[in-house]
């Protein structure tokens, strides 16, 4: 997706557009009177939330115009590309991807996110104490963004189905397999499937797979920027992937974000590998369950490399000031302003409940007074579940503070690097040995390609 054709003419251009559309005095302020926003949160709750805190910002700048932009996550990149063709950038961007964050830096998009940060801390306090780092290091030390809220996906299973087989929840990897086994063969759920599970060729199943795999103790690449995926710990994570399949919901051969946690909310699995988002749904799907829900961090492997502190991944909400922005003290103030309780927390998070993790102090209650938690028998649980499973999988992010964050890695998660060997795979047309071996071929590529700008 990034860095080829389109996106290789998109970084000569930026390389040649930035830091020359600037109108300001080079403090940040600016003659401009519009703002222009750029998200790509779409969903109703997230434009009443913008409505709302564009309005009280507005109070008190009656002559400042503001434009919000929405795109989709797939398409941010590219409208930042176009941004930099025509001179016409936004001064805010708002969006939830960490590797895209990294390449946006690594091009020259974005500002050092401390503006930002002390705005939020100035607004909603410090960062809650049990929070390690809510900026990502770069590998010469400096950050690339900050975050307002992080997400980690976990394995969702429901509470009356491990009742009725006499399971509690795996903690091992042939402890699942087990339950997953009994799960879909149970007579009492006679038309339940274990689990919802994707191994198909698409962003799905690459990040999740990598979720798992990260778990076990292997990668897509170390600190030295070595290849890792030709690895017995690659080939045990696609058998595990595979042998979890067995027991999965019929369609899983083309099954992506939708479908895993559509399957869960509609009562036709006991299990689901999602993020917080999984919950919201069941709700309003059908609430009758909602309180035979709960979620847990991955199951481990029996290896010597597995630690069962580095569960999952953890991906986060930021905001990212855009160099060739005219009106960035704008943005600052907007920002200090949208990340209060009343806006960030009881319009934006609350309208997808358990989908994001307050990161500051002032988030705090108002992410603990939701009603949602206490409607439900199992709600505080899946809150506290979540809140520790995201913090605790912190370091061990797709590029953190504990592994050093490369562009590279951002283009083999975007690609089919790893699903389409999977899928392959799954699909009984290569060993597992061929799979691995061509993971770590197409990798390869993929950092040769960054590195020679292609």
């Amino acid at each position: 997706m990034f860095l080829t054709g389109a996106g290789a003419a998109g970084a000569a251009a930026l390389a040649g557009c930035l830091g020359g559309s600037e109108s300001d005095s080079g403090d940040g302020s600016s003659e401009s009177s519009k703002l222009k926003l750029l998200t790509t949160y779409t969903s109703s709750a997230s434009k009443r939330s913008y409505n709302e805190a564009n309005d009280s910002f507005k109070a008190n700048h009656e002559n400042l115009e503001i434009e919000m932009g929405y795109t989709s996550w797939e398409k941010i990149y590219n409208r930042l590309v176009q941004a930099a063709r025509t001179e016409d950038w936004p001064d805010l961007v708002f969006f939830l991807d960490n590797e895209l964050n990294l390449l946006l830096k690594d091009q020259g998009f974005i500002e050092d996110p401390k503006r930002l940060m002390d705005a939020a801390e100035e607004s909603a306090g410090k960062i809650a104490a049990d929070v390690p780092e809510t900026h990502y290091l770069d590998k010469d030390g400096s950050f690339y963004t900050m975050q307002s809220n992080s997400q980690s996906n976990t394995t969702w299973m429901r509470t009356d189905v491990l009742e009725a087989i006499g399971e509690e929840y795996p903690e091992s990897w042939n402890d699942e397999l087990r339950v997953l086994k009994k799960a879909h063969e149970s007579d009492e759920f006679p038309n339940l499937h274990g689990t919802a599970i994707s191994t198909a060729k698409n962003a799905y199943m690459a990040t999740v797979f990598f979720s798992r795999l990260r778990g076990a103790g292997g990668n897509a690449l170390d600190p030295e920027k070595n290849v890792a995926f030709d690895s017995q710990v690659t080939r045990d994570t696609l058998e595990h992937w595979n042998a979890m399949a067995e027991y999965g919901a019929p369609g899983k051969e083309s099954f992506s974000y939708g479908d895993i946690y559509t399957n869960f909310a509609a009562d036709k699995v006991a299990s689901c590998q999602y993020w917080g988002r999984t919950y919201i749904n069941v709700i309003e799907q059908t609430p009758d369950i909602a309180d035979k829900v709960t979620t847990f961090s991955h199951a481990q492997p029996d290896n010597d490399k597995a630690s069962p502190d580095e569960k999952s991944l953890m991906s986060g909400d930021g905001g990212q000031l855009i160099k060739g922005g005219e009106n960035k003290e704008a943005a600052v103030e907007w920002w200090k302003n949208y990340v209060k309780p009343e806006f960030f927390v009881d319009k934006f998070m609350k309208g997808t409940p358990g989908n994001t993790v307050p990161m500051y102090e002032g988030h705090q209650d108002a992410w603990d007074e939701f009603d949602v938690w206490t409607d439900y028998e199992h709600g505080t649980e899946i809150r506290d579940n979540l809140v520790a499973d995201t913090r605790k999988a912190h370091p061990k992010c797709r590029a953190g503070p504990e592994f050093e964050a490369f562009p590279e890695l951002a283009n083999i998660i975007k690609k089919p690097v790893m699903s389409g060997p999977g899928s392959s795979y799954f699909a009984g047309n290569i060993s597992v040995d061929e799979a691995a071996k061509e993971m770590a071929k197409k990798a390869e590529q993929e950092v040769a390609n960054y590195g020679s700008g292609n």
